[in-house]
């Protein structure tokens, strides 16, 4: 598969709020550019830590 094949099959990045329960019992909403919520909510996970959803948009 060619490097423009592979570009242009991952699709448009679109933004996704998530509204968040942090690991220490506080909440946050973040918004973020993905393809996907289950992409968004990774890299939330990654930057934050074991973080659970409350609400995405």
């Amino acid at each position: 598969m060619s490097t423009r094949s592979r570009i242009r099959a991952q699709g448009p990045l679109r933004p996704f709020e998530l509204r968040l329960r942090l690991p220490n019992g506080s909440s946050a909403v973040v918004v973020m550019d993905a393809r996907n919520v289950g992409e968004a909510l990774d890299m939330a996970r990654n930057a934050l830590g074991d973080v659970q959803v409350i609400e995405s948009r």
